[in-house]
């Protein structure tokens, strides 16, 4: 419980740690005029203080979290409250995921999914609902510029 508690601590001073290539990746979909929004399992005071400590939180049109909705992920229910924010069809939604959880609920969502490993690799059901995985956001970014 101590560990948990100074854990915690640690992570609402200092936040968590920004992926390498999320600046350039966003930048690039902004660039494309893109609306960009996050939809994540943490509450939204959470949300907001590590979006605004890494310096993020108002390149976000939309911020949809747990406190939105009434059923966290795997379900697909905040993906639907960011895509409802963003006055865009899940479907036509890019999702990039770190976790096999958050992927189950992009796919559930019906947005493309992909997936960009943090701590846990792929599952194989994981590896079946994404469009693809990348090592890395950089990764991601070479894509999307031959597509988009």
């Amino acid at each position: 419980r101590e560990h948990f508690s100074v854990h915690r601590r640690r992570l609402m001073d200092g936040g968590i740690p920004v992926k390498p290539g999320v600046v350039e990746l966003l930048d690039f979909l902004a660039g494309r005029g893109l609306p960009l929004a996050v939809a994540t399992s943490a509450g939204r005071a959470t949300a907001e203080h590590h979006l605004g400590h890494a310096g993020l939180l108002d390149r976000f049109t939309a911020l949809a979290t747990r406190d939105d909705v009434e059923r966290a992920k795997p379900h697909p229910d905040v993906y639907l409250e960011a895509a409802r924010r963003l006055g865009v069809a899940p479907g036509r939604c890019l999702a990039f995921e770190d976790s096999n959880i958050g992927l189950e609920a992009a796919h559930a969502a019906g947005a493309m999914a992909f997936m960009v490993p943090d701590l846990l690799q792929p599952l194989p059901e994981s590896r079946a609902r994404s469009l693809d995985i990348f090592p890395d956001l950089h990764a991601a970014l070479r894509l999307l510029r031959q597509h988009l």
